[in-house]
């Protein structure tokens, strides 16, 4: 599935930010913005949401990745990423373990795709995935209206 300019809606989400990037983050600074080629997530603490993010990377459950490839939606990869408790985890859940966590790696445009990313690396939905969220379990985020005139 992918979106066509001018028809549906879409929006600008800010998932949870849960955690950062980690110790073994490996990032590119070659170009104009960093690019994160090895992502290591340290969860501080997480609230259950399926879709989490930390400056400019975003991550989902693994049930929301199958359901994401399932619908149809071809604007994104997933890969593997490190992801590890911070202190601060160990502190709000003692004995707990992290969640598993994919790496969503959206290649899509805004307002053309279902996932896509602006040039400030802002995630865009269409409305059909914010939907797929939404029944997931995306409750702590903030979703903003989004129109192509946006940056």
């Amino acid at each position: 599935m992918n979106g066509v300019a001018g028809l549906g809606s879409y929006y600008r989400i800010r998932p949870e930010v849960a955690g950062g990037l980690g110790d073994d983050a490996v990032l590119d600074h070659t170009g104009e913005r960093p690019v994160v080629t090895h992502l290591h997530y340290e969860v501080a603490d997480w609230l259950g949401d399926c879709i989490v993010s930390t400056s400019p990377e975003y991550l989902v459950v693994p049930g929301t990745a199958a359901r994401l490839q399932g619908a149809g939606f071809r604007s994104f990869r997933l890969a593997e990423a490190q992801v590890t408790a911070s202190d601060q985890f160990e502190i709000f859940n003692p004995g707990g373990s992290p969640p598993e966590l994919l790496w969503l790696r959206v290649d899509g445009t805004p307002g053309v795709d279902d996932l896509g990313i602006t040039e400030a690396g802002h995630l865009v939905v269409s409305e059909a995935v914010l939907e797929l969220l939404r029944a997931d379990g995306f409750d702590h985020g903030l979703v903003l209206p989004w129109s192509a005139e946006q940056v």
